[in-house]
């Protein structure tokens, strides 16, 4: 039986690599390499870059013979990327998923459950893990001549590592399990939190690299702090040496904290998977309705779904976020930014289009309606049973995407208005240009999740995150970007800024034009199908 379940947990994670999600067939064998092609160029940038930033470290490290220091820092930077890329699906994933109640109600030990959920955090965490400790590990093999323990032990250490990390989430994700229900506000509560995590992670990045140049020149200072405070932290470091001790302290610590934690876990989590937390406790008042119009009650319904998940609010709705910080950046750094542009002529050219390109990859960064079908799942025959038109319920989803991306796109570009202080034309094309891509990404979004939407999920999850739609949408809003930008390098010498901005929007307004129409016409017909 336990056998059965981690299959179903795998099989769910790599639905959206071979599964096609709209009729539950197999996607073409082309299809599957596509999409792990995609995967793996993204997943290989991001190596690339630890890559890079480990190098700065390890030949220092080396050098000195600090080499268990160097594993030591990549292994924290290795457990908070493992932490951080799956603390914010732990809670949905082991409590809260659909079929909780349907496993629960067959002759199947909540222990076993719970186990093969923890199978799917664990896999969550331990690729984000690898994202720093493969390409920092392999650095190490490149500066030091490779020895037998020197090449196993830091594999066993990252197995270990990844245990950890599913100790952490799971602890974090119990946590939330039991104050849920004491909290009204659950989902805004948790994405304050998270954005206040993503502050402090992009501090850290911003500061990189000053960062490591303190730890290399105080090594030995570092190292002394980390052998008296994080002392499992220092054997985690000697052991990714070759340390066959320190390898086994650090696999019992591991081991105990993982087994003491599944038990708790175990003991609680028939209780706490039935006991319907998250929902807030509130006392009935008598209230008077007030009466709506249609698409009134469908954008108050995509208004209440949208807060009301946290997964959907950090992974669709952070762009909106970023735009607005954006927008005090360069209200900031005005005189920076117009130095920098005004160094050559040239260069002055780029302010309104380099403008746009930041606009527009912002604005990018917001897919609220990419998975919009999806999270209807197997109620959507609700919406279709109900007196108002498909495309009543499309438009519905587009003004939830208008409301909350236009607004602080903007602002960003009458920011970028008063900082650039471009000629009159440019300044009134650049907010109509910012809108208009805004609409161009809801009605992309929009028309890819109609054309493979997953209604089959246990998890929202799934369908927020690991969903090719997703993966379309916000690569094919940069696409386009990274397009205008190389037929602006190529006509740069015939028309003006100002023109080409002009024809861009005027592009993008024809081809919104035509996703509106498919939407009003094929896509209603989608919509009833489903």
């Amino acid at each position: 039986m336990l056998k059965t379940l981690l299959k179903k947990e795998l099989q769910g994670i790599l639905t959206v690599i071979f599964q096609n999600t709209k009729n539950n067939q197999r996607r073409s064998t082309g299809s599957i390499v596509a999409t792990c092609v995609a995967l793996g160029l993204l997943y290989a940038i991001f190596c690339a870059f630890f890559f890079v930033l480990s190098g700065m470290l390890c030949m220092p490290m080396v050098l000195i013979g600090m080499d268990w220091l160097y594993f030591a820092l990549i292994g924290l930077a290795a457990i908070i990327m493992g932490v951080f890329g799956s603390v914010f699906t732990t809670y949905a994933t082991l409590y809260q998923a659909k079929d909780n109640e349907m496993l629960l109600a067959m002759p199947i030990p909540p222990s076993k459950i719970l186990f093969a959920r923890m199978f799917a955090v664990w896999i969550m965490g331990f690729f984000f893990e690898a994202l720093v400790f493969v390409p920092c590990m392999i650095m190490y093999w490149i500066t030091t001549p490779p020895q037998i323990l020197s090449v196993i032990c830091p594999l066993l250490v990252m197995l270990f590592l990844s245990l950890f990390i599913l100790t952490l989430t799971c602890i974090l994700g119990w946590v939330v399990a039991l104050v849920a229900s004491k909290l009204k506000r659950k989902n805004i509560i948790t994405v304050i939190l998270s954005l206040a995590f993503f502050a402090a992670y992009y501090y850290f990045y911003s500061q990189a690299y000053r960062i490591i140049g303190a730890i290399v020149d105080n090594s030995k200072e570092v190292g002394e702090t980390i052998k008296r405070m994080l002392f499992p932290i220092y054997h985690m470091g000697l052991a990714s040496t070759g340390n066959p001790i320190s390898l086994l302290i650090t696999a019992a610590i591991v081991i105990a904290l993982f087994a003491l934690v599944y038990w708790v876990l175990s003991r609680s989590f028939l209780k706490i998977a039935t006991s319907n937390k998250g929902t807030a406790k509130v006392k009935y008042k008598e209230k008077k309705l007030t009466k709506s119009s249609v698409s009134g009650a469908l954008l108050r319904k995509e208004f209440k779904r949208f807060i009301g998940s946290s997964t959907y609010m950090l992974n669709c709705g952070l762009g909106s976020v970023f735009t607005i910080v954006a927008a005090v950046f360069i209200l900031i750094k005005s005189s920076d930014i117009n130095e920098l542009f005004n160094l050559t002529p040239q260069m002055a050219d780029l302010k309104v289009i380099a403008a746009a390109a930041v606009i527009a990859f912002t604005a990018s960064m917001n897919d609220i309606t990419a998975p919009s079908i999806s999270l209807e799942g197997k109620n959507i025959w609700i919406l279709q049973s109900m007196p108002v038109s498909a495309w009543q319920v499309l438009k519905a989803k587009m003004k939830l995407h208008l409301y909350i991306s236009a607004v602080p796109v903007l602002i960003f570009a009458l920011c970028t208005d008063i900082v650039f202080i471009p000629d009159i034309p440019s300044a009134i094309i650049l907010p109509i240009f910012s809108v208009i891509f805004v609409l161009f990404n809801a009605t992309m979004g929009l028309a890819i999740n109609l054309k493979s939407p997953n209604l089959t999920w246990t998890n929202e999850t799934v369908a927020v995150k690991q969903s090719m739609g997703i993966l379309l949408t916000l690569f094919g809003g940069w696409g386009v970007i990274v397009l205008f930008a190389l037929l602006y390098f190529l006509t740069m010498f015939i028309v003006t800024p100002a023109i080409f901005l002009l024809c861009c929007t005027v592009l993008i307004a024809a081809v919104t034009a035509l996703l509106l129409y498919w939407l009003k016409n094929r896509g209603t017909r989608i919509f009833e199908s489903l």
